[in-house]
């Protein structure tokens, strides 16, 4: 019976750890349809993203974490205390052409960050932004009744893509829709979530074999 109960707290102690790893990430999976197209470039085009498509993106935000902005000489930077982090975790793939054109060391090379605006008529003017400067995602609710930290399943939102190629030439697309899956749980398990589970699970194996051995 001690055995049981000390590899099964060992168990909890390994899933405990995992979970503050991540801290409280919410996962929030938006789809839409383009309704709004603007290829000059051609890029959109090259990638099989035409008007009427349905889009999907999967986007992380951690309210109690501060939002951030990444620039390619690898400085970070928090200009604004009421961000909250935001990344992009997966879906669609729309991607910059020829490596983009903002690759100067003071060009940004991955916006992290959300936040809301009050309004005076008591809705909400919500933004996140991800990605990076050659290929940006923005979603965006003009008038909610809510802030972000309450957005659920059904919110309807817009995403805006932008993506420029080698030249500064760019292309744009917006996607009306709605978040249809909410979630504390990363649909991906991280590389190192699962490294660390791994070496728990290994560390729990030698203890129960010294155990036998006693």
């Amino acid at each position: 019976m001690k055995k049981s109960m000390v590899i099964l707290g060992a168990i909890l102690f390994v899933l405990v750890e995992v979970q503050i790893s991540h801290a409280v990430p919410t996962y929030f999976t938006f789809e839409g349809t383009v309704d709004g197209f603007y290829d000059d470039a051609g890029i959109l085009g090259e990638q099989g993203i035409t008007l009427g498509d349905n889009l999907q993106f999967v986007v992380m935000v951690d309210f109690e974490f501060p939002g951030t902005l990444t620039f390619n000489n690898g400085e970070v930077s928090n200009p604004y205390p009421s961000w909250w982090y935001a990344d992009y975790i997966g879906g669609t793939t729309i991607m910059e052409k020829d490596g983009g054109c903002h690759n100067a060391p003071i060009d940004i090379a991955e916006y992290n960050y959300g936040y809301d605006q009050l309004l005076s008529t008591g809705f909400y003017r919500s933004n996140i932004y991800v990605k990076s400067k050659d290929s940006v995602i923005h979603f965006y609710i003009k008038n909610s009744p809510v802030p972000s930290s309450e957005w659920d399943v059904g919110t309807g939102i817009q995403a805006i893509v932008g993506v420029c190629n080698s030249d500064c030439e760019g292309s744009s697309l917006a996607c009306n829709g709605s978040f249809v899956a909410v979630s504390s749980t990363n649909p991906v398990p991280e590389p190192t979530t699962i490294l660390l589970l791994g070496s728990g699970l290994v560390g729990l194996v030698g203890f129960s074999r010294r155990f036998r051995k006693r």
